[in-house]
């Protein structure tokens, strides 16, 4: 036969094992993976990533270690839809889940166990993903995964994940295709309305710590949208410094540098590490918030409402997030198009007028 050439996509692998399947080379069961890499000449993790697709597709069925894949019927395949559905949530390893997004992760994957099948959660380091066609193909195939639901996933995760599944992406950057469902917040716009509130109070200055060079232009067209007419800031992207630690000390390091170097008038923060690493500072170097300082907080927490001065907060509309991802699931996985809610603000004693 005609080899597949190794420079090829898994794609074709599968779209040629498929082939094969229905003209009868293959019956009943595929032969084991080392066999099946060297009879196409390819290696055994791409042969991997194609069977993740097939096996999306109905084509073959899950199967435990060192077992043979079932080749499905018609028939077996309208059974198999019957059977329980396996999710996997995809986030990243690399910050802590807000407290709204985990439990926004955690309602989902409780409606699907009591609807559908098992429901797994996979944190990836989305900085370090290596060949992401590969590792996404790999995850698919480990937990015989049937859909993906991903949080603010990168272009190189969605891509690669909605072409093989069925997909359910909240936040992050969206694929130009209309077979992705998608809800987020509209994260420049959000940034544009807390920015153009705090140039309305006076403030020129604003500092936005961001996570990595992807939200960086995000934020930056966000914060240059709220001056309106009035010219930004010159080093206005020097206000949006690329940062994350999971060191108390490092983020103290960062806030002494940045507050001293920048000298903010305002911050937004992304998330609950940045604002409690950033009032302990303000406390221990004198700076009183807001009167020296103020502060919003992009995420929601509702432990923080203790905290003094309590801060002013953007409240991501979990409710209506979970209830378009039920959309989602009652038909069927039918790809939804892309929904946008607004953040709702909770008023808190951290902001002030300059």
């Amino acid at each position: 036969m005609r080899p597949i050439k190794k420079d090829s996509l898994a794609k074709r692998l599968a779209d040629q094992l498929e082939q094969d399947i229905l003209q009868g080379i293959w019956k009943d069961q595929l032969p084991g993976r080392s066999v099946m890499a060297q009879h196409y000449e390819v290696s055994v993790k791409t042969y991997l990533a194609a069977l993740a697709i097939l096996q999306a597709a109905g084509h073959i069925s899950a199967t435990t270690r060192g077992r043979p894949f079932q080749i499905l019927t018609k028939a077996d395949s309208q059974a198999r839809s019957q059977q329980q559905h396996n999710l996997i949530i995809i986030h990243t390893s690399r910050a802590p889940l807000t407290a709204e997004h985990a439990s926004l992760l955690h309602e989902i994957q409780t409606y699907w166990e009591s609807h559908a099948g098992t429901a797994t959660k996979v944190a990836l380091d989305y900085k370090n993903l290596g060949n992401a066609d590969k590792r996404i193909a790999e995850i698919i195939h480990r937990h015989s995964a049937d859909a993906a639901v991903l949080l603010n996933a990168p272009l190189a995760i969605s891509g690669e994940c909605y072409q093989r599944i069925p997909t359910f992406q909240i936040g992050g950057l969206k694929p130009d295709t209309p077979k992705l469902s998608t809800v987020g917040c509209g994260f420049a716009e959000e940034i544009e309305r807390f920015a153009r509130l705090l140039i309305q109070w006076g403030h020129r200055r604003i500092l936005i710590p961001v996570y990595d060079e992807t939200s960086h232009p995000i934020c930056l067209s966000g914060l240059q949208a709220a001056y309106d007419d009035s010219p930004p800031p010159e080093d206005i992207e020097l206000l949006l410094p690329v940062f994350f630690s999971s060191h108390p000390d490092a983020w103290k390091k960062f806030w002494k540098d940045t507050l001293s170097s920048l000298e903010p008038t305002a911050v937004i923060v992304m998330d609950d590490v940045r604002l409690l690493s950033l009032y302990s500072f303000c406390q221990q170097a004198g700076i009183r918030i807001p009167r020296d300082l103020s502060v919003i907080l992009f995420s929601y927490n509702p432990k923080l409402e203790w905290i003094s001065p309590r801060p002013t907060m953007g409240v991501i509309p979990t409710q209506k997030m979970l209830a378009q991802f039920k959309h989602w699931f009652e038909t069927h996985y039918k790809p939804l198009g892309s929904k946008t809610f607004p953040l709702d603000h909770l008023w808190g004693e951290s902001i002030s007028k300059i």
